[in-house]
């Protein structure tokens, strides 16, 4: 079996939402029914593990070639808040290094292997763009 994350989610009867790591590592994470929570909403969270998942998988990718870079990643959703589904997922990395195109077309397939972008995928189809500023 491989390794394991455990997470507790509580809800107040009010709707405010805390996330935390019952070891006590980490913060806690606190969200609410209101889009403007200073916290961020749920669909918040969600572009961030995305994000920050997919740039763990680009450093890696790197350290592998033996370069390093700065890189910088938008996630955007299209949310049907009629349907309550996700619609579209968007994500946008952008890197300070030159890329050849078969870099390119690796990168996209190393990052298909995070295991968020897995997990949305199935549902959601997640659109990886890939630019360099020293192009």
């Amino acid at each position: 079996m491989g390794r394991s994350y455990e997470v507790e989610v509580l809800c107040t009867p009010q709707g405010e939402i805390t996330c935390s790591r019952p070891s006590g590592i980490g913060p806690s994470i606190r969200t609410g029914p209101k889009t403007d929570s200073e916290d961020g909403t749920p669909m918040d969270h969600l572009a961030v593990g995305l994000g920050s998942c997919l740039l763990h998988f680009a450093q890696n990718f790197l350290e592998r070639r033996q370069r390093s870079a700065s890189t910088r990643i938008v996630v955007t959703c299209a949310v049907d808040q009629k349907r309550c589904e996700i619609e579209q997922i968007q994500a946008d990395l952008t890197m300070d290094i030159p890329l050849s195109e078969e870099d390119r077309n690796l990168l996209i397939r190393f990052l298909k292997q995070c295991p968020i972008h897995k997990a949305l995928d199935v549902w959601t189809p997640v659109e990886l763009h890939i630019a360099s500023e020293a192009d």
